[in-house]
């Protein structure tokens, strides 16, 4: 079953151990600052070395205290996911309730600084909130019905009762007064809607509530208060001031962006997808623009036909005078599948049937081609989004064919997507055919900052070796990628690698109990690099994960070429057997 929230009583604690800085920290310009120069942090109780540093982040001030109720997400089995309590306003409106997918965030996903440190006066509502989602979908339901009502409202005017459209433009003008202030107070980060983006990349791209209103105000605001006017009450004696509605529609430029935010269109688009196929989701969408298209073609008919005072209407259309507000919508509607159709004239004598024939023809091979054309450039717009959409689609057929079960399934659309992310690359192709200087450069980016975390990585010799050491560091890593659920590590087993969390989140399990959750940044196995021994720790993917890992073979190849290195890398490795020997164990925590 789904997980649900429920609310009951007191408010969460304020501390706990092994708890990760927050990520809501990142709201603040200093945390932002911090996480760009470099990709993570070490974890708090996992530092392998006494001499390591951690990095220091802002804090948000604390919220005051105060009795309140509390949310939990609650499983379905009479057993809460972790027994956290959050203030429930900001389970309902500060927190992110769903996932890309449009699938439940239970509170596991956040460590308890995480939420005691989220504040709505830094942090804003947040767009994919419970309290958020659900406005989106009111939202999108409301602004559907102002695209269909406003240009029936304009051209059928004359047929509908009194005042309908000083009515009209009161009732839209308040929504979209309303939707302008939950729009001022919800930072929304500005991603490509083609990427798959990990929770907490989204929340790093994700603006404060100060400079998102900042933005809101200069550039958002001018067009959304236009929309505001009632332009149609003021010019009340102009006889087609019903036309003033269409400026209220700029603001449906927001509409699709509502779309794609909704994570219970998602969920919908989810299931419509595992029910009959990715083509019915794509289907639809079309269908309903379609009918959209079909109903403006008609109001616009109608109203084109008033202005012009239905000039030859009565010829065409013997039931003209007397016909009703249902007839002359249903006649236009008509009418207007004729102009997408061939099915508005029918020529009577055999040379007007020959000609319109070759007409037909010639119009259908223009057709044709006009959307090949179309067809040709939508192909050449983000190739590798298609590859995506098409390799996806291999493999619900795969699934289907080998009849495997619903949770197998759910992993292996998780793995697929947090691999590719919306994009399907074969990475290691593209950077083979690379010279060596573009492709360290390019394995640089995202690896540097991982890199530089470990403090028996980081070579400061100033010889002009550095760089070349920790560019051959990063040509030996290679990326692997975990969904929930997935062991990294296994305790007891013998350990050989030593990996760097670039996303995502590992639980760090012994004796099968988890003592830490490890974020971006973190590392596990240095142990293993250094000597080769036998795991401590199990180590569990808690959500999609994205992980380099540097095997010890590897490791040691690159150490042939510096001497240096290689001699810090045994007198570690000599300190680590004595403390093994004097002490019995490890007087810190190590995930070997």
């Amino acid at each position: 079953m789904r997980p649900f929230l429920l609310f009951i009583v007191p408010k969460l604690p304020r501390s706990r151990k092994h708890s990760s800085p927050s990520i809501f920290n990142f709201q603040h310009p200093k945390m932002k600052a911090a996480y760009r120069r470099s990709s993570g942090m070490n974890p708090s109780s996992g530092d392998t070395f006494t001499n390591s540093k951690k990095l220091q982040f802002a804090k948000t001030p604390p919220r005051p205290k105060r009795v309140s109720a509390a949310a939990v997400y609650y499983n379905g089995s009479n057993e809460t996911v972790e027994n956290e309590f959050v203030d429930w306003h900001v389970a309902m409106c500060l927190l992110p309730a769903f996932d890309n997918k449009g699938r439940r965030v239970g509170l596991d996903s956040f460590e308890l600084e995480d939420l005691a440190s989220i504040h709505f006066i830094t942090n804003g509502l947040h767009p994919k909130s419970v309290f958020s989602t659900y406005w989106d979908l009111t939202m999108i339901v409301l602004f559907s019905v102002i695209l269909w009502m406003v240009p029936f409202v304009i051209s059928f005017q004359p047929l509908l009762p009194d005042r309908t459209v000083q009515v009209t433009c009161y009732a839209v003008t308040v929504i979209f007064f309303l939707e302008s202030l939950v729009s001022a107070v919800t930072p929304i980060a500005s991603i490509s809607q083609s990427v798959i983006y990990s929770f907490r990349e989204y929340e790093v791209l994700r603006p404060d509530l100060s400079s998102w209103l900042n933005s809101w105000i200069l550039w958002k605001s001018p067009l959304e208060f236009l929309t505001l006017i009632p332009l149609e009450i003021m010019f009340p004696n102009w006889r087609l001031n019903s036309v003033l509605l269409l400026i209220k529609l700029i603001r449906s430029w927001k509409f699709p962006s509502m779309i794609s935010r909704c994570a219970l269109l998602k969920r919908l688009q989810a299931r419509l997808d595992s029910a009959a196929g990715m083509a019915v989701s794509k289907i639809l969408p079309i269908a309903v623009a379609m009918m959209y298209f079909i109903h403006w073609n008609a109001c616009t008919m109608y109203f084109l036909g008033r202005v012009n005072g239905f000039t030859g209407w009565g010829e065409y259309w013997r039931g003209f005078s007397t016909a009703t507000l249902f007839q002359f919508y249903t006649w236009t509607t008509y009418q207007s599948l004729g102009n997408m159709f061939p099915l508005g004239f029918f020529p009577e004598t055999a040379g007007e049937q020959l000609t319109y024939s070759v007409f037909i023809i010639l119009a259908a091979v223009l057709y044709a081609s006009f959307l090949g054309a179309i067809s040709s450039a939508a192909m050449s717009i983000n190739p590798a989004g298609r590859l995506y959409t098409q390799k996806m689609e291999e493999l619900l057929d795969y699934v289907k064919f080998k009849n495997l079960p619903e949770e197998t399934t759910e992993k292996l659309f998780d793995y697929y997507e947090t691999k590719y992310r919306g994009k399907y690359f074969e990475e290691e192709e593209m950077l083979a055919e690379m010279n060596e200087s573009l492709r360290a450069e390019i394995l640089l980016k995202n690896t540097r900052a991982l890199i530089e975390q470990v403090p028996f990585l980081r070579r400061e010799e100033n010889d002009g070796r550095d760089e070349i050491f920790i560019g051959r560091v990063a040509r030996a890593l290679r990326s692997h990628y975990y969904v929930q659920g997935d062991y990294i590590t296994k305790q007891g087993d013998t350990g050989y690698d030593m990996f760097f969390i670039l996303s995502g989140k590992l639980d760090v399990i012994i004796q099968g109990d988890r003592v830490v959750s490890l974020y971006d940044g973190s590392y596990i196995g240095e142990v293993a690099l250094i000597s080769k021994g036998l795991r401590t720790a199990s180590v569990l993917a808690a959500k999609p994960s994205v992980l380099y890992r540097l095997s010890h073979g590897d490791f040691h190849e690159v150490l042939e070429d510096f001497p240096d290195m290689k001699f810090r890398i045994e007198q570690l490795a000599l300190e680590r057997e004595r403390m093994v020997v004097s002490r019995g164990f490890l007087s810190s925590f190590h995930v070997a």
